[in-house]
């Protein structure tokens, strides 16, 4: 005797979701759940709808919550339908978002040793990336490569709609160019593996801010992002002897300019006379000497007897991790692409039709262009020097800006600022000054 049992319809009340991340989603997350998994699919729209916006503003609590509604609608078979464009016109798993780095990232369905590898990733600390994570990073350049210039756009006006497939894909299609960057920076202190995770947050960020609407390359705007992040955690993390960012390049300024002051005074400079050329106090200039060097006013190259041996300042508080030659060959080489691009920036400055040249002038010595980077004026100086406002300078300034976005000048105040620092960063490393 056969007895037929009625399948029961999914309802609301039958979906419980996980307490790990409700709360960040809306009251009506159930239902539409529940319907998904009647109909089997769910939509990147219906996910964006959901999710309350405190949740969407906070990009931590944001990725953790898609990673919890990626696996429990994985669990319940419920599938992501993708929407009809002109890159792919079908349905593909919900995206897995699995990788310890804080970067999620769209899978396709993984083979049985993927999974297998991917649990053992999940187990391991913060220091244990392996080779088998680093390949899975390597399948997955290989299934998505770069776009089209098209597609690109296409994936952005997806992106600014809400659609959280595309803001994925833009990730993943744009992988190779976070690794080919990566591999130009091995050897500087960090292994490939951490340069990579550095270099997809930069890359995530480039996907943040970037405006398609604009015209430009989206990945010129994203090389900049990930050199930029690969850069950083290289002067923040390589050296075992740390030093918060900001005061390292207080303190190379007050080294530069104590190196120029010598060679013109043929003598080891005052901290006076280094105040006076940063235009800055020398009680600053004697404090950050005694947090770096451990010394107010000797002079950082005298000669200090330690046990019978004869040393100097530099030498005793070299780090325990000395730079390799490759590092500074390879800091060598960036400072060079650094300052190849300030200088052609330059000379598209130059050649810019009808502007006045004192518009120039005010220009290269607002960002210190003019060879005064370490000690650049401000607003008010400049005014004072040019007889007008420190207001009429920054419209000035802003004038030049607008006449660059016109000539397609790809750059803007902040890519300057940036390489600039970088200069005086990769000088730290080379042990060489950089003429711009």
């Amino acid at each position: 005797m056969n007895i037929q049992t009625e399948e029961k319809p999914v309802t609301e009340s039958a979906i419980v979701l996980p307490a790990g991340f409700t709360a960040s989603l809306k009251p009506a997350a159930p239902l539409v759940i529940a319907e998904a998994k009647k109909n089997g699919v769910i939509s990147t729209r219906e996910i964006a709808a959901i999710i309350r916006p405190e949740a969407v503003s906070d990009r931590y609590l944001f990725r953790d919550t898609i990673a919890g509604i990626g696996r429990y609608l994985r669990e319940m078979g419920i599938i992501l339908a993708k929407g009809k464009t002109d890159l792919e016109r079908r349905s593909i798993p919900l995206p897995r978002l699995t990788l310890r780095t804080s970067v999620s990232i769209a899978f396709k369905p993984l083979t049985e040793a993927d999974l297998k590898a991917v649990a053992r990733m999940m187990g391991q600390g913060s220091n244990d990336f392996d080779d088998s994570e680093l390949a899975l990073y390597q399948n997955v350049v290989r299934r998505f490569p770069l776009l089209k210039s098209a597609e690109t756009v296409e994936l952005f006006r997806r992106r600014a709609e809400g659609d959280l497939e595309a803001h994925f894909r833009l990730i993943l299609h744009n992988l190779k160019l976070v690794f080919f960057l990566a591999q130009k920076r091995t050897g500087c202190g960090l292994d490939l593996s951490d340069l990579v995770q550095e270099g997809i947050l930069g890359l995530m960020k480039a996907v943040e801010r970037f405006d398609c609407e604009r015209g430009f390359q989206f990945s010129t705007y994203a090389t900049w992002w990930i050199r930029s992040k690969i850069d950083r955690a290289i002067t923040d993390k390589a050296r075992s002897i740390r030093i918060p960012v900001h005061l390292a390049q207080k303190y190379y300024q007050i080294r530069r300019a104590s190196s120029a002051l010598e060679q013109e005074l043929g003598r080891e400079p005052t901290p006076e006379e280094i105040g006076a050329r940063l235009q800055i106090s020398s009680r600053y200039v004697a404090k950050m000497l005694f947090a770096v060097l451990g010394t107010q006013s000797e002079s950082l190259d005298a000669e200090r007897d330690l046990g019978g041996m004869e040393t100097n300042r530099y030498e005793s508080i070299a780090d325990s991790q000395t730079v390799s030659p490759l590092s500074v060959l390879e800091a060598k080489e960036t400072l060079d692409e650094v300052v190849t691009e300030i200088r052609s920036f330059l000379i598209k400055l130059s050649t810019l039709p009808a502007l006045d040249e004192r518009y120039r002038n005010i220009f290269r010595m607002r960002y210190g262009l003019d060879g005064t980077f370490l000690s650049r004026p401000t607003l008010e100086r400049i005014g004072e020097k040019f007889g007008v406002t420190r207001e009429r300078i920054r419209q000035i300034v802003e004038v030049v800006w607008e006449r660059l976005c016109t000539a397609e000048v790809h750059s803007n105040e902040g890519w300057l600022i940036q390489q600039l620092e970088r200069i005086e960063e990769l000088e730290t490393v080379t042990g060489t000054f950089a003429k711009i």
